[in-house]
This record gives C-alpha cells, sequence and structure tokens, in this order.
C-alpha cells in the first residue's frame, strides 16, 4: 500500500465536509458535492471491505512517542446525497464508499480529538482524524468517518 501524506489543516476541512454533510443529509444540490478538498479523497487508504474484515482487531494509534491500543468495534455504512458510486467529483473516479468507523479502548490511555498515524496488520499504516465519544467509563469509544470519493 503507497504511503499517503495529507495536512492536518486539509484533513480537517475535508472531514469537516464529511460532518456537516453528515449532519444536514448529505450534499445534495451543493456545489460543494462536485469540490470536496483533496483531503476528502482517501487515495491510499483502506476501503470499506478492509475494514469489514478487520472487525475486533487491535489497531495501534500513534499519540506522539506514545502508542495506544484500541479495537474496531464497528463499521457502519453511510449514506450521503450528492456523493453518488462511480461520478466524477472535481475531476477524480468516486467509489461512493462513506462509512463510520468505531473503536474502543482503555479510558486510562485516551487520547483527544486529532489525526493520528494508524496501523493494523492486513491494511499497513494511514493517517486518520480520530473523535473521541460517548460517556466516562472504564472504556473510551472513538469515532471516525471516512469519505472515499
Amino acid at each position: 500500500m503507497e504511503k499517503t501524506t495529507v495536512s492536518r489543516r486539509a484533513v480537517l476541512g475535508g472531514t469537516a465536509v464529511a460532518a456537516v454533510a453528515a449532519a444536514t443529509g448529505g450534499l445534495a444540490g451543493s456545489a460543494s458535492a462536485t469540490a470536496l478538498p483533496a483531503a476528502a479523497r482517501t487515495a491510499g487508504q483502506p476501503s470499506l471491505k478492509d475494514f469489514e474484515r478487520l472487525l475486533g482487531a487491535p489497531f495501534s494509534v500513534s499519540n506522539g512517542p506514545v502508542l495506544t491500543s484500541v479495537t474496531l468495534d464497528s463499521v457502519t455504512p453511510m449514506t450521503m446525497t450528492g456523493l453518488p458510486r462511480n461520478a466524477t467529483a472535481g475531476g477524480v473516479k468516486t467509489t461512493g464508499e462513506q462509512f463510520s468507523l468505531m473503536f474502543s479502548g482503555f479510558a486510562s490511555s485516551s487520547f483527544p480529538q486529532d489525526t493520528y498515524r494508524v496501523s493494523a496488520r492486513g491494511v499497513g499504516t494511514f493517517d486518520l482524524f480520530i473523535v473521541p465519544v460517548g460517556g466516562p467509563g472504564t472504556k473510551q469509544q472513538y469515532q471516525a468517518i471516512i469519505v472515499n470519493v
């Protein structure tokens, strides 16, 4: 798998588009549907099927010098209007994959919302914007939204 480097600013811009689209029911009728930031075009990132094969598997999250282990708990396909499968968005052929990943880890080793270097056996290493979700407990849950256009 080819290593892809993306700036934090570009990832945050792409994630914001995905978050707004998810919150508002999609990008239908919006010019943004054909002008997504380059970060939203996640070349080299594992696909929905790659992640589905890794349900229950451990992932390593690099938080500076600290490696934190999390487990992939769920992979949920999402539908976002305005990003049809096999269309062209900004000159790039889309796959139409949009999905949510839910991870869990020990609350004692939690980390804040940010872009992290993540790795797992079978999919290699890639950058992923991860957000802690849920309340306090012995486990901390994290979510990542993937929009492969």
